[in-house]
């Protein structure tokens, strides 16, 4: 555990213990339990639509409760740090949640041992954690050591294992090493497709994932396969105008782009321009990127009066 330090992981726990005693909490209220279920629930679902800072904020006070109940070393308490980390690591990035991490970490090798899987778990969240704080050599080689440690113990669709897998293959695309990004991505999302249905989020962030090794491999066409469906998908469950919904749209246009596909990146230009305009407003910045972008689409598909008539808008707007 050379990447954990223990003075750290002790100051975390005082620290935690300095909150409970100042949350006063009232261990015999009857309805705490159902608080904390009620919390454990919402997170979940906040978490799902990538709103880390909301669900943030509610497990922090599950935290600080189970903490006061059960002590740190119950496997409540200990699940609950790890989730705030890593919600703290999505919402901050960088070295965010990264003290929470550890110390979940410190616990569960201590009361659940080195292969259990929520101690595998925990150790793939530091994965992505040293990654993102700049410590990539040492993110690959405890990466890969924990996928290793799951493949030899844990089943391929086990959460643990799947989570170590993805954090590795995150790596390796950011250090450039497609190939093995690849590999990995692929064999999860086999594993998603087998075991949860096609729109699934964890499924769709799966594909996701992949085509991020596509575009980087400029594989086009492979990409656009992966992220069509996601777009329908995202527009179903998300709307249009949730951020994700929007991502995957741009991602499509680019493709459509680099593959002179003008009549599909026409379709998910206008899809994108509408959207702006309904979320932000005729003048907003968004609004004025999404015109500048169909004009070139517009001239390669000889639309010459809509090319006309959006340059004209663009000039008109950027004149306020």
């Amino acid at each position: 555990m050379d990447f954990i330090s223990l003075d750290e992981v002790e100051a975390t726990l005082r620290e935690l213990k300095k909150q409970v005693d100042l949350a006063r909490i009232d261990k015999d209220s009857p309805s705490l339990k159902q608080d904390l279920d009620i919390k454990y629930q919402r997170t979940q679902v906040l978490y799902k639509e990538g709103r880390f800072k909301e669900a943030e904020t509610l497990e922090t006070q599950r935290l600080l409760v189970l903490v006061a109940l059960h002590g740190f070393a119950d496997k409540r308490t200990i699940e609950s740090m790890d989730t705030l980390g890593s919600l703290r690591f999505n919402a901050e990035g960088q070295l965010g949640g990264g003290d929470l991490l550890d110390t979940a970490i410190a616990l569960r090798i201590k009361t659940q041992g080195a292969s259990h899987p929520d101690t595998l778990a925990s150790l793939a969240g530091k994965v992505a954690n040293l990654h993102q704080s700049g410590r990539s050599s040492e993110a690959v080689q405890l990466g890969q050591h924990v996928v290793d440690m799951c493949k030899a113990g844990l089943a391929p669709s086990d959460p643990a294992r799947l989570r170590a897998m993805s954090n590795l293959a995150s790596v390796y695309t950011s250090n450039g090493d497609l190939t093995k990004a690849e590999e990995l991505l692929l064999e999860i999302l086999r594993i998603r497709e087998d075991t949860l249905s096609y729109d699934d989020p964890d499924t769709v962030r799966s594909r996701v994932n992949l085509s991020g090794v596509y575009f980087g491999q400029k594989r086009w066409k492979d990409a656009v396969l992966l992220l069509e469906p996601v777009l329908s998908i995202r527009r179903r469950t998300m709307g249009d105008s949730h951020p994700m919904t929007m991502s995957i749209a741009r991602q499509l246009a680019h493709a459509y782009l680099e593959l002179k596909s003008h009549t599909d990146n026409l379709t998910i230009q206008l899809l994108i321009l509408n959207t702006a305009k309904k979320t932000h407003g005729e003048d907003h910045e968004q609004t004025l990127d999404a015109l500048l972008g169909l004009i070139p689409t517009y001239i390669q598909r000889k639309m010459w009066k809509e090319a006309i008539e959006t340059t004209e808008q663009v000039l008109e707007k950027q004149k306020k």
